[in-house]
This record gives structure tokens, C-alpha cells and sequence, in this order.
């Protein structure tokens, strides 16, 4: 079988967000370059950026959450509702992975509330198809069957370039 990369952990990620001036996980690479943090003030490495998916790729979906996490909590605090909306879904599909379906409701229906806050429909729309799906793996057919209704809605409403329940 294909042998995975060594990855570090990711509270070397968040300790490097925290503090540039702390040396690279390798003596032999370069460091990586950094990017602004949103509107934080902070600098993150790309990998920082977007470890969660990289993780993910590669099965670490429990790393992936505090990840994840760290960059939801920041879009909330500079009040990025649409980069909120996005990291509460995808902390849902996360929580959905790992088994956790309690958790991914509720990330789920935070992910409907910032995508309101945000007034993007496009999001608003995977952001109810998201939590249509959490609610179907909780079991709760009649309320999962109505959000997507609303999705279906909204993009019919709006004429969203995508097909119907595309987010799934």
C-alpha cells in the first residue's frame, strides 16, 4: 500500500499562528510562506489556510476538526459571516464523518445562521442542504425533507447556476 506523509501535528499549526519566529517542523525545508489571516492581524501558512482539507485528505478528520475550528472562530470574530458559514458546514461534514451527528446539527444550523448574517443565497442554499443531510443522518426525516425544500426554494428563487441540491 502507497505509504501516507508524515504530517506534523496541528498544534504546531496553531503555536505557528500564534508565533512566526518558531522554527519549521523540518531542518531540511524551507519555511513555508505565509499569507494574512482574514482581517485578524495574524499571518498563517498556506498549510495553515488550508490544512483542514489536507487532512481530511488524508484521514485525519479528528486533526481536521481543531483546525477547522480555529479558522470558524475567526471568521466569527471578524464577522466574515460567508468564511463562517463555509467553516461551520464544513465542521458539520466533519462531525458527520467522525460519527458525532449531535455535533454536526448544530454546526450545521450555525453554518444556516452565518450564511443569513452573510446574504450570500449561494451559500445560504448548500448551507440548508448541509444541514438537511446532518438532520437526515439524526433521523429527523420531516424537518430534513423541509430544509431541503428550502434550499430547492432558494435556488429556484434566485436562479443559482447549479443543479438542484448540487451541495450534496
Amino acid at each position: 500500500p502507497p505509504r501516507l506523509p508524515v504530517l506534523p501535528r496541528v498544534p504546531t499549526f496553531r503555536r505557528s499562528l500564534q508565533d512566526p519566529s518558531l522554527p519549521s517542523t523540518s531542518t531540511s525545508d524551507p519555511p513555508l510562506p505565509r499569507r494574512p489571516l482574514g482581517r485578524t492581524g495574524h499571518e498563517a501558512t498556506i498549510f495553515a489556510l488550508g490544512g483542514e482539507g489536507v487532512l481530511r485528505t488524508w484521514g485525519r478528520e479528528a486533526e481536521a476538526v481543531e483546525v477547522t475550528q480555529f479558522g470558524l472562530e475567526g471568521n466569527v470574530k471578524t464577522e466574515n459571516w460567508g468564511g463562517a458559514a463555509q467553516g461551520a458546514s464544513n465542521l458539520s461534514e466533519l462531525k458527520l464523518t467522525l460519527g458525532e451527528v449531535p455535533d454536526a446539527v448544530k454546526q450545521a444550523h450555525l453554518g444556516v445562521t452565518y450564511a443569513e448574517r452573510g446574504g450570500n443565497v449561494r451559500q445560504l442554499v448548500i448551507s440548508h442542504t448541509l444541514l438537511a443531510d446532518a438532520l437526515h443522518q439524526a433521523g429527523s426525516q420531516a424537518e430534513a425533507v423541509k430544509r431541503f425544500g428550502d434550499a430547492e426554494a432558494l435556488q429556484s428563487e434566485h436562479g443559482l447556476d447549479f443543479p438542484p441540491l448540487y451541495a450534496l
